[in-house]
């Protein structure tokens, strides 16, 4: 009998042991599973996140320039950004907005060149960069910036009249790959 109870007085002193070890098999199990998900985490967030959050922005600058007033006999031809890096200096992310305007007859509507056209919408449109479309469009730089893209521009030869209404912004965030 007493082998008995001393085997059995083994076995459960064993249990507890058995037991703590799949507890910490357990937590073990779970902070590996957590430490993988944190990791792809930051993964998606370095991939994605942050080009997500600067579109946003971006996206609610355009909406800004959509309420922006015109002057007379001024049209709203497109709306377009760009999130990147825009000067190709260094690594860094910023957002350009801008947004191209027809004016009708500048000579007409100003009694003026369309030089003195271009003073008016600076003026008009303070504390945003003007930019005059360059007349002849088959040129090889036909825009002011490189990474201006305006759909209403394609297979127009000529670009009197229209202009460019732009500023740069700050990112939301540095981390995104477009910018490096």
């Amino acid at each position: 009998m007493q082998k008995d109870q001393s085997s059995q007085e083994k076995q459960k002193a064993q249990k507890p042991r058995k037991s703590i070890w799949k507890r910490i098999g357990r937590i073990l199990k779970w902070l590996l599973l957590s430490f993988t998900l944190f990791c792809f985490l930051i993964l998606f967030w370095c991939l994605f996140g942050g080009a997500i959050c600067n579109d946003i922005r971006a996206a609610r600058l355009k909406q800004a320039y959509q309420k922006l007033e015109l002057p007379p006999e001024t049209t709203r031809v497109e709306l377009t950004s760009f999130v990147g890096n825009t000067s190709g200096t260094g690594n860094h992310t910023e957002i350009w907005v801008g947004m191209l305007l027809f004016v009708e007859s500048p000579e007409r509507l100003f009694e003026a060149e369309a030089s003195e056209t271009y003073l008016y919408l600076e003026e008009f449109f303070h504390g945003y960069e003007v930019d005059a479309v360059p007349e002849d469009l088959t040129a090889a730089y036909p825009y002011p910036k490189d990474f201006m893209e305006f759909q209403a521009l394609q297979g127009e030869e000529s670009g009197k009249g229209y202009f460019v209404i732009g500023n740069y912004y700050d990112a939301v965030t540095q981390v995104d790959l477009r910018g490096h």
